[in-house]
């Protein structure tokens, strides 16, 4: 094999790791901001109105609740999906944003469900032996043996 088929099959096997460390550092990262979201860091509770519902293919529904930010901007969050709809159109809700808008919006208190610091470690975990397994191997390979 040239050496260009090497460092095509070099990067195509990269491709892994670092895309299972991407998706760990990013389900931390995004777990981390909720936290602190949730914890009265950098966030902002308003009300809103339910302008819409939003139907999954599981029969499940979400509440689109509108509301306006510190700048003046018109924004929309959107509750969990339920069994039962969870605020109907045309009642308030309570909204906390982040006013950096880098987290989720949280309506009517929910615990929201994005990220999660067990999983996110798992993908890293898993991306950082895959990487360190295929950096071994290119060193012990017939390039640099």
């Amino acid at each position: 094999m040239t050496l260009m088929g090497h460092i095509l099959v070099a990067l195509l096997a990269l491709s892994f790791p670092v895309a299972f460390l991407f998706l760990g550092a990013r389900a931390v990262r995004l777990r981390a901001l909720q936290a602190r979201l949730l914890s009265g860091g950098k966030g902002m509770s308003t009300s809103g109105v339910c302008v819409n519902l939003k139907w999954t293919g599981e029969g499940l529904v979400s509440s689109g609740i509108r509301y306006t930010d510190t700048e003046g901007r018109s924004r929309v969050a959107w509750t969990r999906p339920r069994r039962t709809i969870p605020v109907q159109v045309g009642k308030p809700a309570r909204v906390l944003y982040d006013v950096e808008h880098k987290a989720e919006p949280v309506v009517n208190d929910e615990s929201p469900k994005v990220g999660s610091y067990g999983a996110g470690g798992f993908f890293c975990a898993v991306g950082l032996a895959a990487l360190i397994g295929l950096v071994t191997l290119i060193v012990q390979g017939p390039l640099f043996g």
